[in-house]
């Protein structure tokens, strides 16, 4: 079995993998720069070019466990070779105040006191990839819509968040959290939308690939918000657009743990711990 260990810096990756005995242990970092020692001054796709090599090279491998990343901050980290490769993926998940006091005790991770270190753990965990589903994911969901929803400036008491079933009820629930507005919820496969009574309309959902189920409820008083968006999606919403992060990864949700090809994980059965 090819197992990952991701979690973010600091979190204690070395330390469980230094405790692992029964298992070929092997460092992502050392593996990377043996392939391409320059790896630490290279840009996004050098980087990313080491990465895929490596995933390739380690295919070949039957069982093992790695340390790795999802991300730096908001530069993904994780490659489509890495989706691939895996069969199973453990999240260490820690306290982003705990993370916090021990990068500021770390010279070689004090860099990345500059992120926002709870959202960067917060996308990891709700990566399709990242092995968490669950009451977990569903409070990171909640968590990243109490956060996005900082940056929306309506009317709560003329506004209504919409979270579309079932994947978007979670997030949604965030963004009500915060906002103090109204919540309907609203499911596509069921019948017509009906427009609440309130001038602002916030359609949420936890994931939009090509955005086809909510374009056509669009218009002047009605904004789109997801936690991630497919990149040849974004243009449909323009500046209606609330979304966490942005992504140029499609796949068609289904009953798999991991992604493999143009399948992966479905959101909606993470959330509810189905899978």
């Amino acid at each position: 079995m090819r197992i990952g260990l991701y979690g973010m810096p600091t979190a204690g990756k070395t330390y469980i993998l230094d405790k692992i005995d029964f298992l070929e242990v092997m460092s992502g970092s050392v593996l990377l720069n043996e392939i391409c020692p320059t790896f630490d001054s290279e840009d996004d796709h050098g980087k990313n070019m080491a990465r895929e090599e490596l995933a390739k090279r380690l295919l070949g491998v039957e069982s093992f466990i790695m340390d790795g990343h999802y991300a730096f901050g908001d530069k993904v980290a994780f490659t489509d070779m890495d989706g691939q490769l895996y069969d199973v993926i453990l999240y260490l998940y820690i306290s982003p105040d705990v993370l916090i006091k021990r990068m500021r005790g770390s010279d070689k991770n004090k860099k990345y006191l500059s992120y926002d270190i709870e959202k960067w753990q917060l996308i990891a965990i709700t990566k399709s990839d990242s092995g968490i589903s669950g009451p977990e994911l569903a409070k990171a969901h909640i968590r990243l819509g109490e956060l996005l929803a900082e940056n929306i400036d309506l009317e709560p008491a003329d506004t209504t968040v919409v979270a579309l079933l079932r994947g978007g009820i979670f997030f949604a629930q965030g963004i009500y959290f915060k906002l103090g507005c109204k919540f309907e919820v609203y499911d596509p496969k069921k019948g017509e939308f009906t427009r609440p009574t309130t001038k602002n309309i916030i359609l949420a959902d936890s994931v939009i690939n090509t955005g086809k189920t909510m374009v056509h409820l669009i218009d002047d008083d009605v904004k789109v918000a997801c936690c991630v968006i497919n990149d040849k999606a974004v243009p449909l919403f323009d500046d209606k657009l609330y979304t966490v992060r942005v992504s140029t990864n499609s796949f068609v949700g289904s009953a798999v743990k991991t992604q493999k090809g143009n399948k992966g994980p479905d959101t909606a059965m993470r959330l509810f711990n189905q899978l």
